[in-house]
């Protein structure tokens, strides 16, 4: 399987189904670094103490787990974190750019306190629901929203290159509205992670799937089938010698830093590279593409992206997934 690091925690959650191996690649170092880190912690820590490294209990013994397992670290990643210590001291499983996006939300709530805790103490969906509708979802808070997506803030003061992507006429704000009543509607917020982040700054109720105590000692089995690789995709996967055996693609978000022709031209490759029946999947947050119109190869799976829509706990994104159909 083949993809985009990120946070690391996409290709961690692959090793839960025993994949024979996970090419985990991204053209910024730093997600790989921390991807690194959090290897190590898989390798040579107990449950309890992975937590406190990635920063979610025990928070004052971050910096001293990682000084015991640091010699297990290459020596690039291992400069990095010494010399950006803050990130092992304060929120080092926050500190990175989809994490602090998401977590950027929960300023929207942080008046609201008190109906956020009797949001998440909701029964139901439809309680949750009714809630929200009632006590939250004022005029101001979709001012507040409108305020906080609006495309020139993040293209010229937050200075996001992905925001410059995003069409001019998408209405984020609206999008962001529908996206967080379907996750009322599919979920308890207090049992999901990204719920949680957005409305909360942090995991206070829910972990992500590859920090659950459930799926750590399988994880650790696996930890060693991650290669890591720093670079374009564009560049991996015009190389048939290194694709020929991917069977799988998680594609994360990478359109939203991806220009239409450096989008179609990764496409290209894998099309042209790919084995009949590789399967793609691809999460969209703003920028949305169909390679499937360009490509005749390329064949949409509705009827699954419906079912994923389902149950799928991260709300600002749209699921996409295709086959490679080959004659």
């Amino acid at each position: 399987l083949l993809a985009i690091t990120g946070s690391g925690s996409r290709s961690i959650d692959l090793l839960i189904k025993s994949p024979k191996k996970v090419i985990s690649i991204d053209f910024n170092k730093t997600q790989n670094y921390l991807l690194k880190l959090k290897i190590v912690g898989y390798k040579y820590l107990n449950y309890a103490d992975f937590l406190t490294l990635m920063w979610i209990n025990n928070l004052t013994q971050s910096l001293a787990i990682f000084e015991s397992i640091k010699v297990h670290l290459d020596d690039e990643t291992k400069s990095f974190f010494q010399k950006n210590s803050h990130l092992l001291t304060a929120w080092v499983i926050y500190s990175w750019v989809w994490e602090k996006i998401n977590m950027s939300f929960s300023k929207l709530f942080f008046f609201k306190k008190s109906k956020i805790e009797k949001l998440f103490a909701s029964k139901t969906t439809e309680e949750q629901g009714n809630y929200w509708k009632q006590e939250l979802d004022t005029w101001l808070l979709r001012w507040l929203i409108k305020i906080m997506t609006n495309r020139f803030l993040w293209v010229h003061l937050i200075r996001e290159p992905w925001a410059k992507l995003i069409k001019k006429d998408f209405d984020v704000a609206e999008y962001t509205v529908e996206k967080l009543i379907h996750l009322m509607s599919i979920s308890l917020l207090k049992e999901n992670d990204f719920a949680n982040l957005i409305f909360f700054w942090r995991y206070q109720y829910a972990l992500p799937i590859h920090l659950q105590k459930e799926y750590f000692e399988t994880i650790k089995q696996n930890i060693t089938k991650i290669e890591i690789v720093d670079g374009s995709i564009l560049d991996y996967v015009q190389d048939e010698s290194k694709t020929k055996e991917i069977t799988g693609y998680s594609l994360s978000d990478f359109c939203s830093y991806a220009p239409d022709d450096f989008y179609s031209s990764v496409w290209e490759k894998i099309v042209k590279n790919s084995q009949n029946g590789t399967k793609f999947c691809e999460r969209q947050y703003l920028i949305k593409q169909n390679p499937e119109k360009s490509f005749s190869e390329i064949k949409r799976n509705p009827l699954l992206e419906k079912e994923i829509e389902k149950t799928d706990k991260t709300f600002i994104y749209t699921f996409c997934i295709w086959n490679i159909t080959k004659n």
